[in-house]
């Protein structure tokens, strides 16, 4: 289920900067299965020691959510102890669905907005790629077999950039910016 609500907006602190969003994106992978009802998250606790899902009468999430964590905006005022952003900037931060938000420019990362907006949206999958990186004990260079989905198999490519390291993917033609990786080798079935 999904609705929007009429939230006010609460006064800005001394540290912090209102923006309106401009994009808010929508992960294909933990958002939809959200959306759709088919996320583990909602019939099973997620263990953080041994890394797996399991059965439970607790469930890692519950409904209401305020879910999101891609938004790009344009800053639209900024509190007076407020400094390196200014209103009309735009940023990226790791904030959920809003039209409006208030963000702490000392307790929050906000990046700016020196590339194309929409471009900017990546970068939030630090988080997960970090997770990804540490659970699989890659070795930069090292002889790798990739099958994490989007972004963070075009993040993990990057950091290989080995001649052994190939991707399993559905795509047949590659964006852009997957194309550019130098070392970047697509297994669409077959023998690599």
């Amino acid at each position: 289920k999904m609705e929007l609500q009429d939230v006010s907006s609460e006064p800005l602190k001394a540290d912090e900067i209102r923006i309106q969003t401009i994009y808010s994106g929508i992960s294909r992978g933990t958002e939809m299965t959200v959306y759709r009802g088919t996320s583990p998250l909602f019939n099973k606790l997620y263990d953080s020691d041994i890394k797996l899902f399991l059965k439970s009468d607790l469930a890692s999430f519950t409904y209401p959510l305020e879910f999101g964590y891609e938004n790009i905006g344009r800053i639209v005022e900024a509190g007076p102890e407020v400094s390196g952003y200014a209103v009309g900037d735009i940023v990226f931060s790791p904030m959920q669905h809003t039209e409006y938000l208030n963000l702490s420019t000392t307790e929050s990362s906000v990046f700016f907005g020196d590339l194309v907006p929409i471009l900017k949206m990546p970068r939030q999958i630090k988080p997960e790629f970090s997770s990804c990186v540490l659970s699989s004990q890659l070795r930069a260079g090292g002889p790798q077999n990739l099958r994490s989905p989007g972004g963070i198999r075009i993040k993990l490519i990057s950091l290989q950039r080995g001649p052994r390291t190939s991707s399993v993917g559905s795509f047949q033609n590659p964006l852009p910016e997957r194309r550019c990786l130098k070392h970047y080798q697509p297994f669409i079935g077959g023998v690599l």
